[in-house]
């Protein structure tokens, strides 16, 4: 599920696609190795300096949250730390 948008330098063409549309199918978002597999795909398009930003960036405005973070979890470990005080 896409989050709400947000401010964006990509054209709203291409960041549909990654996010919404084939391009996302292509890229499994929500799923272990989403952001390697973004890597990997979106590398054959964008240069080296530039993917590993691209890809925290899509995967953000796809999932909710930055890789390596599963949606709900910053929620989760607030209300955990509340919970011990």
């Amino acid at each position: 599920m896409a989050q709400k948008e947000e401010h964006s330098n990509m054209p709203a063409q291409l960041l549909k696609y990654w996010t919404e549309g084939a391009g996302a199918a292509k890229l499994h978002w929500g799923v272990p190795g989403d952001f390697d597999t973004c890597l990997a795909v979106v590398g054959k398009y964008v240069p080296a300096a530039m993917v590993k930003g691209m890809c925290a960036n899509l995967h953000r405005h796809a999932t909710g949250g930055w890789p390596g973070h599963a949606p709900g979890l910053e929620e989760s470990l607030t209300k955990a730390r509340e919970k011990r005080g």
